[in-house]
């Protein structure tokens, strides 16, 4: 097999009507794991709903739902998951019994919009019918309460700690109103895997895990999903102008297809958003740097004739 570094992509189209074709990639690569490196994705999603010897529970109040691990494979693959399941910390402390969350694990409150909230929204039927929810523990576990992440992201997450396989799902802002129709239907066509997870979701929850390899897939898999169309609408939105990576990545984009992008509907719906004071705070730097990056441009397309220069800038006004 190859090195997580040269990780094999395939890349098919998925028609979804009414918005085109939209990229769904599966991303696979050996898990250094060298026990679970040819780990089958179902069999291990299906163990994961249920403790049958896993001694680590992830619990997800809002929904009410669980993912079982193993400390001793999410310790080696996250040095983040060993600390937090240690000694020095209450997730550390084993536990018998059912699973109990306490009435303020609940709140479902994000730091960030999460497309991927919506999808445990879309499929959480779907999820707690496969769950092992009502099963009480025959073992004593490890508990990690979940408040920032969505159930799918960390499953998705899961899966590729595991097995090195993982299904990234259209950005909302290029998929628009069918993708939640989309997600569930992959969902139900797979009986044990999660949903497709959101790139910039498994990419926030890579960097809290620092998994590096998967951090990446999902940056690469962002930048590829971005078109004139939803550019402007990724570039200044919350989690991008958190994130220096993801920004870095919508900036460059931005820049070098300026003159497409800012003839979207996408970038007129940003500058009035931005003259109503409905952009993050964040949003200014963004727009700072954006403005050098072209500024630049400009400045290399004049050296070979200022005419050049001003048409690639105004060319499409």
């Amino acid at each position: 097999g190859e090195s997580s570094s040269n990780s094999r992509c395939r890349l098919p189209t998925i028609p979804i009507r009414g918005c085109g074709f939209l990229p769904h990639k599966t991303s696979v690569s050996n898990s250094p794991l060298s026990s679970q490196s040819r780990c089958s994705p179902h069999k291990f999603s299906a163990g994961a709903l249920r403790q049958t010897r896993q001694d680590v529970c992830f619990a997800f109040g809002g929904l009410d739902l669980r993912l079982w691990g193993t400390e001793a494979a999410l310790s080696t693959a996250s040095d983040y998951l060993k600390t937090l399941l240690g000694p020095d910390f209450a997730e550390g402390v084993e536990t018998e019994g059912p699973v109990i969350i306490a009435a303020d694990d609940d709140s479902q409150e994000r730091l960030f919009e999460d497309s991927d909230d919506e999808t445990d929204e879309v499929c959480g039927d779907i999820y707690r019918s496969r769950n092992g929810n009502g099963t009480t523990p025959a073992l004593p576990y490890k508990k990690v309460v979940v408040r920032q992440t969505a159930y799918t992201t960390y499953a998705a997450t899961l899966v590729w700690v595991a097995c090195r396989r993982i299904e990234f799902a259209p950005l909302k802002s290029r998929a628009g109103p069918k993708r939640k129709d989309w997600l569930k239907t992959q969902l139900e066509a797979n009986s044990a895997l999660p949903a497709p997870a959101s790139p910039k979701s498994v990419y926030r929850l890579a960097q809290i895990l620092e998994l590096a390899d998967l951090k990446q897939l999902a940056l690469r898999n962002f930048a590829a999903q971005l078109t004139p169309d939803n550019a402007a609408n990724e570039l200044f939105s919350d989690v991008i102008s958190a994130f220096p990576e993801l920004r870095e990545s919508a900036l460059q984009y931005v820049s070098q297809n300026w003159p497409r992008v800012k003839k979207a509907a996408s970038w007129k719906k940003a500058e009035d958003q931005a003259a109503r004071n409905e952009l993050p705070a964040s949003a200014m730097l963004t727009a700072i740097l954006l403005a050098s990056r072209v500024a630049r441009r400009i400045k290399r397309w004049s050296r070979h004739g200022w005419g050049g220069g001003i048409r690639w800038v105004i060319g499409s006004r």
